[in-house]
């Protein structure tokens, strides 16, 4: 008869590891790195309200891929990101704005009430659109000087691959915390559409677009192109861009690397959600084992979200210590003239509503951003 085997005998053979070595093993975001380094809380009118509603949705942000990704790089390029207390500079409607020619952050228009599900989702959906125009400039262009990231800046790429990080970080979301799009919680129901004129023609087709990107797993070129298309012709609103140039290829951009690296497992599962609004990730599954698997997806180009290069060719110079060139990018606006975020129904937050378009149900924010006009960015 074999001698049984002794817990304490087989916990002896393991010795405990360092928070450093386990994070090597499990992986993760620091976040004590993040928040003591590389996000700097030193403005005088920031208040503790405010700093625990950044952190609490930076927490959330990193317990998704998509974020932790963008994260990660911040952390790895080592740039102080100043968060303020301001209302954005350059636009008067809106909630949130990253500052490129000052690496800063203005969240003092945001509601730091997060006990209301409304005010969380939206400042989660606004800090990720937000922080990844911090990552275009410090990350993907740090040399901000070059040629090739003042043409990105400045046209409307900028403010779409923006809006398309967001909302595949507020579906993830979703998923990793197993909610169905009818519950209370849900930040996927933050979702973007075309600023100004959204019922037009237009902003139909824009959104048509968007859900065969996200719920068929279509992001292609041509429907990219769409996308920056019906903004152009479509749009009431301008956002201070100067081009709307379609692309050639994916070469020029790295917003389909993160799609098809990091997002494309989970268009199934989303589809599904969006179709059983009442369900959980895990009941669909459990119904459905082949939802969160991988899909045909066209190839992407080259680079990627992590690379850090030069889309100029090259490793770029180091990011000016004066983090000059930079412009202004502020977030969703709250009302409707400017953006605002339009209801279906059922809307927990306020009992009803009209539908924004066929049979959506939850909001669908609107971006509102801008430029500052004095700014070379």
């Amino acid at each position: 008869m074999k001698k049984p085997i002794n817990l304490s005998d087989l916990l002896g053979q393991f010795e405990l590891i360092s928070q450093e070595e386990g994070r090597s093993i499990l992986g993760g975001t620091d976040l004590e790195v993040l928040f003591a380094q590389i996000f700097d809380f030193s403005a005088s009118n920031l208040t503790p309200a405010a700093i625990a509603m950044f952190k609490k949705q930076i927490t959330d942000l990193a317990s998704t891929a998509i974020g932790a990704t963008m994260l990660d790089a911040l952390i790895d390029k080592g740039n102080k990101i100043y968060i303020d207390n301001d209302a954005p500079h350059s636009s008067s409607g809106a909630l949130a704005e990253y500052e490129g020619s000052a690496n800063k952050l203005h969240i003092g228009a945001m509601d730091t009430d997060m006990s209301v599900n409304y005010n969380n989702a939206l400042a989660y959906a606004l800090i990720a659109h937000e922080l990844y125009h911090a990552y275009q400039d410090n990350v993907l262009y740090s040399n901000v000087t070059s040629p090739a990231y003042l043409a990105y800046a400045k046209d409307v790429k900028s403010e779409l691959d923006a809006g398309l990080f967001s909302y595949m970080a507020t579906v993830q979301y979703d998923i990793n915390h197993n909610l169905s799009r009818d519950d209370n919680n849900s930040h996927s129901r933050m979702s973007f559409a075309l600023p100004g004129n959204y019922n037009s023609q237009q902003g139909i087709n824009f959104n048509d677009t968007w859900d065969d990107m996200f719920q068929n797993g279509n992001f292609s070129l041509e429907n990219y192109n769409k996308l920056i298309e019906n903004w152009k012709e479509g749009s009431s609103y301008k956002i201070g861009k100067e081009t709307y140039n379609s692309l050639g290829s994916f070469d020029n951009t790295w917003i389909d690397n993160l799609f098809s690296t990091m997002f494309k497992g989970d268009v199934k599962l989303f589809k599904a959600m969006m179709e059983d609004t009442d369900m959980t990730p895990n009941q669909l599954i459990q119904r459905d084992p082949m939802l969160h698997g991988a899909i045909d997806n066209p190839t992407p180009g080259p680079g990627g979200p992590s690379d850090g290069g030069s889309p100029d060719g090259g490793s770029s110079p180091s990011y000016n210590n004066d983090n000059s060139g930079g412009g202004s990018d502020s977030g969703y606006s709250p009302t409707y003239s400017n953006g605002g975020f339009y209801y279906g129904a059922p809307d927990p937050y306020t009992g009803g509503g009209s539908d924004y378009y066929g049979d959506r149900t939850g909001y669908r924010g609107q971006i509102y951003s801008s430029y500052d006009g004095s700014s070379s960015y």
